[in-house]
C-alpha cells in the first residue's frame, strides 16, 4: 500500500523541481546568447573546441596479445552544436586487425564551473558510455 504523505511529498518536489527549473530557465533566457537566443555564449574554451572541426584521417594501435599490436586507419568527423557548446565525434575504422570495424561517437564540451573539458564516448564495443574530464595547456 502506498503512503499518502510520500505520494504527496513526492508531488510538492516534483511541483518545486519544475518551478526551480522554470526559474533557472527564465535566468538563462534573459542572459541571452548567440543572436539574442535562448542559448548560452560559447566560452574561449569552447571555441578551441571548434579549431578541431573538420574531417580527420586517424591511426590507431590496440594491444591485441602479449608483445602484439594491431594498427587500422580511420576518419574522424568533428562538427559542433547547441550553439557552439558541444563538439560531436563521429569515427568510423573499416577494421583493425582481426577485430573487424569500429565505429563510435564522442560528446565533449567544457564545464566552466569544474574549469575542465568534459565529455562521453559511445561505440560498438561496449555496452557503458566512458565519461571523460581533463585540462589541456596552452600548447
Amino acid at each position: 500500500m502506498q503512503n499518502p504523505f510520500m505520494a504527496a511529498g513526492g508531488a510538492v518536489l516534483f511541483a518545486l523541481g519544475v518551478a526551480v527549473g522554470a526559474g533557472v530557465f527564465q535566468d538563462a533566457k534573459k542572459e541571452g546568447g548567440q543572436d539574442g537566443a535562448n542559448t548560452m555564449k560559447p566560452l574561449d574554451e569552447h571555441k578551441w573546441l571548434a579549431s578541431q572541426v573538420g574531417t580527420w584521417k586517424a591511426t590507431m594501435s590496440m594491444m591485441t596479445g602479449p608483445d602484439q599490436w594491431e594498427r587500422g586507419v580511420g576518419t574522424e568527423t568533428v562538427r559542433m552544436d547547441c550553439g557552439g557548446l558541444w563538439q560531436i565525434s563521429d569515427f568510423e575504422m573499416p577494421k583493425l586487425g582481426g577485430m573487424g570495424a569500429f565505429k563510435g561517437h564522442g560528446v565533449m564540451g567544457y564545464d566552466p564551473d569544474r574549469k575542465k573539458f568534459v565529455g562521453h564516448w559511445f561505440d560498438a564495443w561496449g555496452y557503458s558510455p566512458t565519461a571523460m574530464e581533463g585540462t589541456t595547456d596552452k600548447d
